[in-house]
């Protein structure tokens, strides 16, 4: 259940990073994203890095230690 949670979440944080950088290319002035939507966006990569990333590195772990 955790688990699952975990990754709606780091997929819902991408959808809402790639939502508001599109929503950026097209509201006035058309073409440019503020410095906001670029550090939002960036932040939800990070986190959904980190959400993946964690796991990976935990699975490893388990397999290489059993």
């Amino acid at each position: 259940m955790q688990d699952n949670l975990s990754k709606l979440s780091a997929i819902g944080m991408l959808m809402a990073g790639v939502g508001l950088t599109i929503a950026g290319f097209i509201v006035p002035p058309l073409g440019e994203i503020s410095d906001s939507v670029l550090w939002f966006t960036a932040q939800t990569l990070i986190y959904a890095g980190s959400i993946f990333g964690v796991k990976v590195y935990i699975d490893h772990q388990l397999k290489t230690h059993h």
